[in-house]
């Protein structure tokens, strides 16, 4: 849920709460505040399993968001390898003894992209994205043996299916 939307729903539980158990606490008269007195753990158990379900929830909400704040900022830092190094950025190696660093580098997009996939819930537009990057390694993810054999069994199914599926949809030669 967008924070938005937990703050209103906040807003509207607090009102609530204020509006139909407070106020009337406070007007009700004292032979009344009597009887409720008795009712009083039984109001507090359940206020305390409500409070304690909201902050599951929100807790959750925020472990989520956090994952998914991680995953933008390692592909990010892909990025910025990218702009440092537009060879490799678009598979090039124009130098055998570089071919190590651009290993290194492929692993680094890799792991971005795993998180990604991970924790932005199948976005259709970070995918799109991550089948663009694929592309421009085509030549080291479908045909370098060692890479195929050692290294890409490490990485997610999900990882996995997506890097054979993009590599299945490219034209001959790309």
């Amino acid at each position: 849920m967008p924070t938005d939307g937990r703050i209103a729903l906040t807003a509207l539980f607090g009102t609530s709460i204020w509006i139909f158990v407070i106020l009337p606490i406070i007007y009700l008269p004292d032979d009344r505040i009597a009887e409720l007195a008795h009712k009083a753990p039984i109001f507090t158990a359940v206020i305390a399993f409500v409070a304690l379900v909201i902050a599951g929830l929100t807790l959750g909400a925020n472990r989520k968001n956090q994952r998914e704040t991680t995953a933008k900022a390692n592909f990010r830092e892909f990025l910025k390898l990218c702009v440092e190094y537009p060879d490799f950025a678009y598979g090039i190696i124009s130098k055998p003894k570089k071919r190590e660093k651009y290993e290194w580098f492929v692993a680094h997009f890799l792991w971005a992209a795993e998180e990604l996939l991970e924790f932005t819930d199948g976005d259709l537009i970070w995918e799109e994205n991550l089948k663009l990057h694929i592309s421009y390694h085509r030549g080291f993810l479908q045909y370098d043996g060692t890479f195929r054999s050692e290294d890409l069994p490490a990485y997610s199914e999900k990882l996995r299916r997506l890097i054979d599926r993009t590599l299945a949809t490219l034209p001959p030669g790309v």
